[in-house]
């Protein structure tokens, strides 16, 4: 049973969705997909899903992105808040022009309340170095197993000759 209830149209907020989508510019690579979920997610009012491989073959379509947002929450805050909550859910979505695909990326800032309400503005700060620290690690990683790669062809090619 799926977790989503396609929206009809002229729904508001699928327009809302699309009008941000095409103000971030995604609507130029990504066929962006608003629907509503069912229930709502732990902690979050929506979410976004790529297509798996047996629907982009049967639709013949690879770039499609399902945004999923619970409606019931939308419906209870003002404009401002629904469209910084839509960019939120969007911010996920990137498009890697190098190798032409589409990714999700989850390298989200979450807090427990609990922590936020003790630290403040700091929290969020220093998640946000956790972030940028991890991600760091793991391309100087990834830089480091391409130059033992690198070393090691070169060795090859040295015993070769």
């Amino acid at each position: 049973m799926s977790k989503f209830i396609r929206m009809e149209e002229g729904d508001q907020l699928a327009e809302k969705i699309q009008k941000i989508a095409a103000e971030l510019n995604l609507t130029r690579y990504v066929d962006i997909q608003p629907r509503y979920l069912k229930k709502p997610m732990r902690n979050n009012v929506g979410g976004v899903w790529k297509w798996n491989d047996v629907s982009a073959t049967l639709t013949n379509r690879d770039n499609t992105v399902v945004v999923g947002i619970y409606g019931e929450a939308f419906d209870r805050v003002d404009e401002e808040t629904q469209d910084f909550w839509i960019r939120n859910v969007l911010s996920q979505i990137e498009y890697d022009f190098d190798k032409d695909k589409i990714s999700i990326i989850k390298d989200l800032i979450t807090i427990p309340l609990s922590v936020y309400q003790n630290y403040g503005e700091k929290a969020v700060q220093k998640k946000e170095l956790e972030i940028h620290t991890i991600n760091m690690l793991l391309e100087e990683e990834k830089e480091r197993k391409q130059a033992e790669k690198e070393a090691k062809k070169a060795s090859k090619k040295k015993n070769k000759a």
